[in-house]
């Protein structure tokens, strides 16, 4: 998944012992500054919104393309949540997902997201069993029994092929050794993918090879938006797909927006691209047309 930045509480490093987030900061120091009152008052106007919008179906999921890097056909689509509100304005992901987070709403949209992929795809993974549908879930998530059984209903009691979702791993929250190696281990074992999203730019993205059981990993749109631009960050891509390679992890480049950025990572063996180059996120109306013409295409 990966469209991040405001303030969010993962701006705010939990495990030092000064305040921890903003309300925390404005209760130490008996006094809010002024960008602090508005972030606040910002923060509890989408708390509501957003629970109002769960509760009128106002969530909608979108898809976008992944394409294999040699052929440029599609192969997979990413699971991406998307807020429009009533007088037609976009809410972005990266603020209303922390907040989500943080007032326990997460798994419910974690909720919407696998049953929207069961409606809106079911038919289709069962006519192209080698077609992969990702969506971004939480560390917290693996260990909820709520996330199993909508598993179960949606998915596997649908028919679905567990091996044709993957789950995107986020380093927002991070995951604890034993209950992460249990969880992806149970996940593998019922044939779900796993991925580690935004790779590259979490302290232990590393440290997760050795203990998680991992399909794929996705390179971060940072290092390729350097490509052709920045040539001391563009370096370390070649570096972070031979890695992938020695473990026998595949490999996702995300944010691909260029054919120049497109080439440098084809010619590195780079297995699938995403990015507006091959696609923004659509429908899955839209997405099924585009796959439709495809097949069309190809015979």
């Amino acid at each position: 998944m990966s469209q991040i930045h405001p303030l969010t509480a993962a701006d705010f490093d939990t495990s030092s012992s000064e305040p921890s987030s903003p309300e925390s900061l404005a209760s130490a120091s008996g006094i809010a500054p002024v960008w602090l009152v508005r972030w606040l008052r910002m923060r509890g106007s989408v708390d509501r919104r957003l629970r109002a919008a769960l509760k009128l179906n106002g969530l909608k999921v979108h898809y976008q393309p992944i394409v294999d890097s040699q052929t440029a056909r599609i192969v997979g689509a990413e699971a991406l949540m998307r807020w429009q509100q009533v007088d037609g304005s976009h809410v972005a992901p990266n603020t209303f997902i922390p907040v989500a987070e943080d007032i326990g709403v997460i798994r419910h949209i974690t909720e919407i997201a696998i049953r929207a992929i069961s409606q809106d795809f079911a038919i289709w993974l069962k006519q192209a069993p080698e077609f992969t549908l990702s969506l971004n879930v939480l560390a917290d998530d693996l260990t909820d029994p709520f996330f199993h059984e909508c598993l179960k209903s949606a998915i596997e009691d649908n028919g679905i092929n567990p091996a044709q979702i993957a789950f995107e791993l986020t380093e927002r929250r991070k995951i604890s050794r034993l209950k992460g190696g249990r969880a992806t281990n149970s996940l593998s074992s019922r044939g779900y993918k796993i991925y580690l999203d935004d790779f590259g730019t979490g302290y232990s993205n590393i440290d997760y090879f050795g203990r998680l059981t991992l399909d794929k990993i996705k390179l971060d749109r940072t290092f390729i938006m350097s490509i052709g631009r920045d040539e001391r960050r563009s370096s370390l891509i070649p570096l972070m797909v031979e890695m992938a390679k020695r473990y026998g992890i595949g490999i996702i480049a995300e944010g691909v927006e260029t054919a120049e950025q497109a080439e440098f990572l084809r010619a590195l063996g780079v297995d699938q691209m995403q990015g507006w180059h091959f696609g923004r996120a659509m429908t899955a109306q839209a997405l099924l047309e585009h796959l439709r013409s495809d097949c069309v295409e190809s015979v």
